[in-house]
């Protein structure tokens, strides 16, 4: 379905509002958070619950309080450590309590500001407090603004894997200002990438090769570039999410590279960041199809040499491949103790592999 697109004016900039009854509003401001109030005015709010990345708060704490104050709305202060250690159920569970014992109730909202582990573990908390209240992201990193912050996924790890323990929990609205990037370190930019190519490969040729011409615009955070391409994340997520709704098992063509990605950043202690555990995963899983007879050798370069464009990385670190393996049968994708993958025949062609064989999962794993 195509949303309705309204454009709100204002003397210094515009902001863009699509309207979909479906999944939750995104707005893209390109005037900092000029169009957060009206979102908070849509519903009377008792109270909100900021839950925010400590290393947002410290360079844009100030600027959202002040935003918020004009609201006049009972605002409790929740700062949270960034990254999936932070994503664990004790810290969930003292968010819970901080939250009831500050009498937030079920016609409150919690406003999450961070990046993609910010909004898993706010939107958990929201979710299961008070059996659900009402969410609203902030995304703060280019990986949010184009994946984690849409489609519904909330979730903690377990030291057992990643993501393990979660719901499905839709925020209401989704903001997006592009000015969170100006300070956002460059190794978080470059990780959020990932992302966006593994939706051109999955979706998008002409977004896979937007990608491969205009890379060092985008490097170097061109506004003019970057805008558009997160408008494409969003959309093919949205359409993608669409379709799973008319039962087309669509959704899982999203976890293209990342059966790889989830088992790779338990296995080395979240010492890659996502979107390089991504970009690894999907260099895994492109040379798997390749190995299947299911991709040519040129797809297997081309995606290569746009990753290294990206400044991500494509070589699978050393490690235990029985580990491997276990933590991939754990993953919240496999069924019946079989892995079950999204490969690829070219960009823009993904295609499901049920019960991959632990032959054809131990060959790419090794070190070569």
């Amino acid at each position: 379905m195509i949303p309705w697109i309204q454009f709100f004016f204002n003397l210094a900039g515009v902001y863009i509002m699509f309207v979909d009854q479906e999944v939750p509003d995104v707005v893209l401001s390109v005037n900092r958070l000029d169009g957060l109030e009206t979102i908070f005015k849509r519903k009377d709010y008792s109270k909100c619950a900021l839950i925010i990345d400590e290393a947002v708060h410290r360079s844009h704490g100030e600027e959202l309080k002040r935003k918020l104050h004009q609201l006049k709305l009972p605002l409790l202060e929740l700062v949270v450590k960034g990254g999936e250690t932070a994503k664990t159920m004790n810290t969930a569970s003292e968010l819970w309590s901080r939250m009831s014992k500050t009498g937030i109730d079920a016609k409150s909202v919690v406003l999450s500001v961070g990046g993609g582990s910010t909004s898993d573990l706010a939107g958990f908390v929201a979710s299961t407090f008070l059996r659900g209240i009402d969410t609203i992201y902030v995304p703060t990193t280019l990986l949010a603004m184009c994946d984690a912050s849409h489609g519904g996924k909330t979730a903690v790890n377990l030291p057992e894997g990643k993501n393990l323990v979660g719901t499905l929990h839709f925020p209401k609205c989704v903001f997006i200002s592009l000015h969170f990037l100006e300070t956002l370190p460059d190794r978080e930019f470059t990780s959020g990438l990932a992302e966006v190519i593994k939706h051109g490969v999955i979706r998008d040729k002409l977004l896979f090769c937007s990608l491969e011409q205009n890379m060092e615009r985008i490097l170097s955070r061109d506004s003019a570039i970057l805008m558009p391409i997160i408008q494409q994340s969003y959309t093919i997520k949205r359409d993608i999410l669409a379709e799973e709704e008319q039962g087309k098992g669509s959704r899982r063509l999203l976890n293209f590279g990342h059966t790889f990605a989830h088992a790779l950043e338990t296995a080395t202690n979240y010492a890659l960041r996502h979107g390089e555990a991504v970009g690894i995963g999907m260099c895994l899983a492109a040379d798997l199809s390749n190995k299947l007879r299911i991709a040519s050798s040129s797809f297997v370069d081309r995606l290569k040499r746009l990753l290294l464009k990206a400044s991500l990385p494509i070589k699978c670190p050393v490690v235990d491949v029985e580990q491997m393996l276990s933590l991939m049968q754990q993953d919240k994708k496999a069924t019946f103790d079989s892995i079950n993958l999204i490969l690829a025949k070219d960009i823009g062609s993904p295609i499901y592999m049920p019960n991959v064989s632990r032959d054809a999962l131990t060959w790419v794993l090794k070190p070569t």
